[in-house]
């Protein structure tokens, strides 16, 4: 039993601890200074940030819903 809650506690994914908001906080940050350089595909980002392409998606889906939401485009 001991054995078990060693190796559980060892494979725990680190992005379910209390620090997930700020990891993903500090994403963001990189990809928006990292893009407003000068345009490049997702996939140059992802090797050159460490930020994967899934996060990148969902950052850039979650912008322009924002973006389309305070401009009144969901009425």
């Amino acid at each position: 039993m001991d054995i078990r809650k060693k190796v559980a506690s060892s494979t725990t994914n680190p992005l379910n601890d209390r620090n997930k908001d700020t990891n993903k906080n500090l994403q963001i940050k990189l990809l928006a200074e990292y893009f407003s350089e000068k345009p490049k595909t997702m996939y140059q980002a992802e090797q050159e940030t460490g930020v994967k392409i899934a996060n990148i998606c969902r950052f850039i889906v979650k912008d322009a819903e924002k973006r389309y939401h305070t401009q009144g485009g969901g009425n």
